[in-house]
């Protein structure tokens, strides 16, 4: 473990261990430049339960063209009532994963759909996601053809149910692909995307006062692979961003090995004390997990 400080700021710093009680921005890095793309345009839709809507040879060419985020209660749930369309809607969209990504991993992200979402790709059932406002993601390489046009497919439904939180509000509960999609690609092994469509990477703070602290991370490795006992060496790190100025307060390295089709929790525990910072109000911190 190592501290850096630099001369160059030394009259704006000041001994606080507040970044504590600060934000704290956690993200990952991967070795192979993980491609993560919106794909919002160009989708087609139509406000009906259609048969058959999820095969590739399906034609929806007279269904509506839409961006996402969407919603059909754009304008019947203006008025905050119950006569509002509940039901299924559905949306398709073509879209080619390049042949240069072939031997990866590729995952749908879609950060809400209201209440409820099947979704298939190239006509194969992937999973179902019950909830509207919160994320999910699925790992559709299975099904994915590299090189060649896929088809994905959601059928969304803000029906009333019991199970499917919430059960009522003075609010409109929007059917549809309400916020953005995703399409990530990433490695094999990768920090997984998985686990309630969280980063992966986990903050524990404790044992807090104003001059030291405990700080645990935790982070969930996937190996999708098929090559057994890969081992690693885990950089991680923990930056101030104040304007323009990025401080390394502290970079290590852990080592770990992984068994195919096998995830693994990497923990690193930390003591701070009489950390010195830039003294400002809200200090942001981000920390970076790389494999």
């Amino acid at each position: 473990m190592k501290f850096i400080k630099s001369v160059k700021y030394v009259n704006c710093i000041s001994l606080v261990f507040s970044f504590l009680l600060g934000l704290l921005l956690v993200t990952g890095v991967w070795a192979d430049s993980r491609v993560d793309t919106v794909i919002n345009s160009t989708w087609k839709f139509n406000r009906a339960d259609v048969a058959n809507a999820q095969s590739p040879s399906f034609n929806d060419s007279s269904w509506s063209t839409i961006d996402l985020p969407h919603t059909w209660n754009a304008l019947d749930g203006e008025d905050g009532g119950n006569d509002y369309y509940r039901g299924i809607g559905w949306y398709r969209k073509h879209y080619t994963i390049s042949s240069e990504h072939s031997g990866k991993r590729v995952f749908l992200f879609f950060e809400s759909v209201g209440r409820s979402a099947d979704v298939y790709c190239n006509g194969a059932y992937i999973g179902r996601h019950e909830g509207a406002y919160a994320a999910f993601c699925f790992d559709i390489t299975s099904a994915v053809i590299f090189g060649a046009d896929n088809v994905i497919a959601v059928k969304a439904d803000n029906s009333s149910s019991l199970g499917i939180a919430p059960l009522s509000g003075d609010f409109t509960q929007w059917g549809g692909i309400c916020r953005s999609v995703r399409l990530i690609i990433a490695n094999p092994v990768h920090i997984t995307l998985l686990d309630y469509a969280s980063p992966g990477v986990y903050l524990t703070t404790t044992n807090v006062s104003s001059s030291s602290g405990d700080l645990s991370v935790k982070t969930l490795i996937r190996n999708a692979g098929t090559t057994a006992n890969l081992s690693y060496k885990t950089p991680l790190s923990l930056i101030l961003i104040c304007g323009t100025v990025w401080l390394t307060l502290i970079s290590i390295k852990f080592s770990w090995r992984l068994k195919p089709t096998a995830s693994l929790w990497t923990r690193l525990n930390s003591r701070w004390d009489s950390v010195i910072l830039p003294s400002i109000p809200i200090p942001v911190f981000s920390l970076t997990v790389t494999i």
